[in-house]
């Protein structure tokens, strides 16, 4: 690669790239409709929509069954891509709707087993969301591969605002109007017995529009079938799929599993609770999002440099960098973070230096993963994954009686933990990297320090307390800025 391009540079303006094309929308759904679902739902309906999101996004992943990665792998490649979408397509709208025609016919007995034998909607509900999301992901994924990122990310923001819209409708706006004026013509268009599951029929909303857009801007698709292609993605596709569920129940199993430790309307509100606290995180979250969709590109764009080791290690060492900023930087201000739950909620405030902690582990995985994944020794991701789901599930079932939801989040860090040494010990045998380890210890020295500080000492509006945090958090950064500037600038990655 030429001297002329630094790639930190590039990486940080792709990071940024897909912030805003990708993240922002669910930055804005978090921003939003956190705060007024933990304000305006009882607890025990927050619980519902964390317990169902956590199977909506297992279930999307079944469903989809690697077929975007699949579809990377062979429109790219193709001298008819047209076919492989069609073929894509036509498959995941089969398996979409047999899905949703099984939950359709055996609702009772599904929502009995959920615990939810009075409210059978809420699943048919979620199952047509499931259908929807699922059959619309070789969609989203044409326009990832045909660099439509504005596109795409158009999409998603219409879906999130779509939903907002008509969340603030039926939860707010027109039960205050009919308590007002009962005989309004909105009473035509509400039922209040629905109640949470209004918050579901949005995301179909949300959801049915943006297929409706997809469809659309796909005017040229062609019904055309090729058994071939879908066999070779099928078996293209299913490992990624096993290792993407292992990865998706380490962070859904706890609200899944958390309320059948507690009667059910008190589990119900323990769960509300977790999740409620569990989004505070989601600073944290979002940066990792936005990293992930920049540097998996750019592990396969600069993976025949004759550097490429030196410049991953550096990718390494600035993003655990950042990722001290951005934890310190929640637990700073926590006082103004918390505002996005309730204050009935803030009784769970414990589990965020936890979750935040898991989720920079999780950034570390990512970055570790680059031996797998450039060497196309993607199976492994399955025994990575394993690994870390053993101890998601050990944490929860053994700990929960003991320690509460403080076990599941404790479950994460576990999971992390595990996935990062086993990833690190079996890379270093297949594509050995040298981490800089002397340079991030004696940053990580200085992070725990801080951390523990905070965690011991919360701020708890103390505005003299909040002052010194914040002081000490800038002058952390301006060391780190001052310190690596010249590496950067120099690309000392090219000198190791």
């Amino acid at each position: 690669m030429g001297r002329g391009k630094n790639p930190l540079k590039e990486l940080a303006g792709q990071t940024l790239l897909y912030g805003l094309a990708t993240i922002v929308p669910r930055f804005l759904n978090y921003v939003i409709l956190t705060p007024f679902y933990t304000r305006i739902l009882p607890l025990e309906d927050y619980g519902v929509v964390t317990e169902l999101y956590a199977y909506i996004a297992v279930l999307l992943v079944i469903l989809t069954y690697g077929m975007e990665t699949a579809y990377f792998r062979y429109a790219s490649g193709s001298r008819d891509p047209g076919r492989v979408f069609s073929t894509s397509v036509i498959n995941l709208g089969i398996t979409s709707l047999l899905f949703f025609a099984g939950v359709a016919i055996f609702l009772e007995p599904v929502a009995r087993w959920l615990e939810y034998g009075e409210h059978p909607e809420y699943i048919l509900y979620f199952s047509v969301i499931v259908a929807i999301d699922a059959f619309s992901a070789v969609f989203f994924a044409r326009l990832r591969l045909e660099n439509k990122g504005l596109q795409f990310g158009l999409i998603k923001l219409v879906n999130v605002l779509v939903i907002i819209v008509v969340v603030f409708l039926y939860l707010w706006w027109i039960p205050a109007l009919l308590e007002k004026n009962p005989q309004s013509i909105v009473r035509f268009i509400y039922r209040k017995e629905i109640g949470v599951g209004y918050v579901f029929l949005a995301n179909i909303a949300g959801s049915l529009i943006s297929l409706i857009w997809l469809i659309c801007i796909n005017r040229d698709f062609r019904f055309r079938y090729d058994p071939a292609i879908i066999k070779r993605m099928l078996k293209y596709g299913m490992p990624l799929m096993i290792a993407g569920l292992f990865g998706i129940l380490n962070d859904s199993f706890d609200k899944m599993v958390l309320k059948h430790f507690y009667p059910l309307k008190e589990g119900l509100q323990i769960v509300a609770i977790y999740g409620g606290n569990y989004k505070i995180a989601v600073l944290m979250t979002l940066f990792i999002q936005m990293f992930r969709y920049a540097v998996e590109p750019f592990f396969f764009r600069y993976a025949a440099d004759k550097n490429s080791k030196g410049l991953y290690a550096a990718v390494m060492r600035y993003f655990i960098l950042f990722g001290f900023v951005v934890y310190l930087g929640i637990l700073m201000n926590i006082d103004i973070v918390k505002q996005l739950v309730d204050k009935s909620y803030w009784v769970g405030l414990k589990i965020v230096p936890v979750v935040l902690a898991a989720n920079l582990l999780f950034g570390v995985f990512v970055n570790l993963s680059v031996w797998y994944k450039i060497n196309d020794l993607t199976h492994y991701a399955i025994l990575l994954n394993g690994a870390g789901l053993i101890m998601t599930i050990v944490f929860n079932v053994m700990l929960i009686p003991l320690w509460g939801y403080m076990a599941s989040a404790w479950g994460h860090v576990a999971a992390m933990i595990t996935m990062v040494t086993v990833s690190w010990y079996i890379g270093k045998k297949k594509y050995p990297i040298r981490y800089h380890l002397e340079k991030i210890s004696g940053y990580t020295v200085i992070f725990v320090i801080l951390a523990v500080m905070v965690i011991v000492r919360p701020p708890e509006e103390n505005i003299a307390r909040i002052l010194l945090y914040n002081t000490l958090l800038s002058g952390m950064i301006i060391m780190i800025f001052m310190i690596e500037k010249k590496n950067i600038k120099e690309r000392a990655w090219e000198k190791e």
